[in-house]
């Protein structure tokens, strides 16, 4: 894999040179720092985000990237499954028999399936004894993270240097370093070494030096 210049937002090109999306956001192996798989952006009427492996990249440098597959072989890639919490299908139980206080006899309760902060249920309702397990799904692998436009680039100090705007790679897909835009009236690019960064997150990434050593290095 050659010298690759990811810029969020840059066409994406078939093999037979038709735009099938743009750049969404990369997809990082957060233990290795290297570029698995891109996000594509199919545009207002082509539906979800889809996958594609790097591997697939023949050339990112200005204002595209191009494809090793053709228009139809981008068209049927996978779809981005997006986080979601799902709730599993849940059999209310039987009665509880509660011992009542004072004076009287056991209490008949019922275990409901729904109740106050629960789907359907409402303020002074009873809440499950055991409530439903939610799930998250997705097709990213455990150690795997979603890099896009906009980013927080935090310093050791934990303070905001800016937003990521676009990544650099180098062999194998392995991140050589990124761009980031700081804020301010009067922001700039500053060019942060991948040998800075610490840790890549879904929603941060965070570095090794503090926000007045990372500003000092203008892209």
């Amino acid at each position: 894999m050659s010298d690759f210049r990811f810029d969020f937002g840059q066409d994406v090109l078939s093999s037979d040179g038709h735009k099938v999306g743009s750049l969404a956001g990369l997809v990082v192996d957060a233990g290795n720092f290297e570029v698995t798989r891109l996000l594509i952006d199919p545009g207002l009427f082509g539906g979800s985000d889809r996958l594609v492996d790097v591997s697939a990249v023949t050339s990112a440098r200005g204002g595209s990237v191009s494809l090793d597959i053709n228009k139809d072989a981008a068209n049927a890639l996978q779809d981005y499954a997006k986080e979601e919490y799902v709730q599993p299908h849940r059999v209310p139980d039987a009665p509880i028999i509660m011992p009542a206080s004072g004076v009287g006899g056991p209490v008949m309760v019922d275990n409901p399936d729904t109740g106050m902060g629960f789907p359907g249920g409402g303020m002074y309702d009873m809440a499950p004894i055991d409530p439903p397990r939610l799930e998250v799904l997705s097709n990213l692998n455990s150690n795997e993270v979603i890099l896009r436009k906009g980013t927080d680039v935090i310093a050791s100090d934990y303070n905001k240097v800016g937003t990521v705007n676009e990544i650099q790679t180098g062999d194998r897909g392995a991140i050589s370093g990124f761009v980031v835009r700081a804020g301010g009236l009067f922001g700039h690019d500053v060019a942060i070494p991948i040998t800075a960064v610490k840790e890549f997150g879904t929603d941060k990434v965070r570095l090794t030096i503090d926000r007045a050593a990372a500003e000092a290095s203008k892209a």
